[in-house]
């Protein structure tokens, strides 16, 4: 509630302004929409959104090892805990079939998130309510519900009184990640009060057992691994854009037509909105930053500008008298362009961008 509130309570102001002008997410009450995603895309999309995000076989298996080892980790754990017994030899292998299954499983389709994810919660429910007394567990049980409940209850974007998108998805790696440290199930007699406190060290990770870890630290390798290759190649295709923000004249009026936002390091768009790099290193203006009613920072004057998500609109005579530099993110659609009055002087070409300085012709 401390470190929570404060930040709830810094958005009601904002809020209660975007709902009496009428005008958050730009089109007023009657654009008013919520979307919600069913259950079933839900847990399609679970793997994707969190351990799942990387390109590659490589990164697709681990990615799948990830994420059930993570969600079969309160099992497993509260498999070490019953120890010399049929209940918890059942739970070991059944949590150690659930993850070598999951790693043979050729694709993505086949993956059964939802049956992985229920399953896991529930043992996790199980657990806590289980561990008899201990304040903690239940706490973490708690927890877990939430976390679960954000990502299930929440909708895919509002478009009024705020404009928000990708909502539930971002909670997924929370979901994961409670999951998996959550405590596991000590089924111990109250006289054995200390082992019951040191149980991982006086009870369980023994012997065969200790092969369950193996998994979860494969899969943080081998993604750990995947991640550092490819964000060093995303460095690589990222790095010309250092020389076009270096050939900008101070404080430009810059028109980024972003025409290629998709990387193969990510099934996502990291180019998305790169060019505030270069208004945050120059300053001047962009017509894309704050450029939505629902923040609080908005510009008094607007130039005019294609939409963003049609840039392949863009007109010279129309848009291009506004700007000093217009810069272009993917195929060139600007070489040999002409407008009465206009002319394009090509600055800079630098891996997927090229920049061009905007310069009136004397009338004749």
């Amino acid at each position: 509630t401390t470190s929570i509130g404060p930040g709830v309570l810094a958005l009601v102001p904002w809020i209660l302004s975007r709902m009496l002008a009428g005008d958050g997410g730009g089109g007023g009450p009657q654009a008013d929409w919520i979307g919600f995603h069913t259950w079933t895309q839900q847990f399609d999309a679970l793997l994707s959104y969190s351990t799942g995000i990387l390109y590659g076989e490589v990164a697709l298996h681990a990615g799948k090892l990830a994420f059930v080892s993570m969600l079969s980790a309160p099992v497993l754990a509260s498999a070490f805990a019953l120890r010399r017994s049929a209940l918890g030899l059942a739970l070991w292998c059944g949590g150690a079939a659930a993850i070598a299954w999951c790693f043979l499983w050729p694709e993505a389709g086949p993956f059964r998130t939802d049956v992985l994810t229920i399953g896991a919660l529930t043992g996790a429910a199980v657990s806590a309510l289980l561990s008899r007394g201990d304040r903690n567990r239940r706490v973490m049980l708690l927890l877990l519900a939430l976390s679960a409940g954000l990502y299930f209850g929440s909708p895919m974007g509002i478009n009024w009184p705020i404009e928000q998108w990708y909502i539930y998805p971002r909670h997924a790696v929370l979901l994961l990640a409670l999951a998996a440290i959550t405590p596991p199930l000590v089924w111990a007699p109250p006289s054995w009060e200390e082992q019951r406190k040191a149980w991982i060290a006086r009870q369980g990770a023994q012997g065969f057992r200790v092969l369950s870890v193996l998994p979860g630290m494969a899969a943080a390798v081998l993604l750990s691994g995947v991640a550092v290759n490819q964000f060093a190649a995303f460095a690589e295709r990222a790095e010309p854009f250092r020389e076009i923000i270096g050939a900008l004249d101070p404080e430009p009026r810059l028109l980024t037509l972003m025409l290629q936002n998709g990387d193969p390091s990510v099934p996502y768009h990291p180019f998305n909105q790169f060019h505030s790099y270069a208004v945050a290193a120059r300053g001047g203006y962009d017509p894309f930053l704050f450029d939505n009613p629902s923040t609080p920072f908005v510009h008094t004057v607007k130039l005019p500008h294609p939409a963003w998500n049609q840039m392949h609109r863009f007109d010279l005579a129309a848009h291009g008298p506004h700007y000093d530099h217009i810069l272009v993110q993917g195929p060139d659609i600007l070489r040999n362009r002409t407008a009465p009055g206009l002319s394009l002087e090509k600055v800079r070409s630098s891996g997927m961008w090229t920049l061009y300085r905007v310069r009136e012709e004397p009338a004749d």
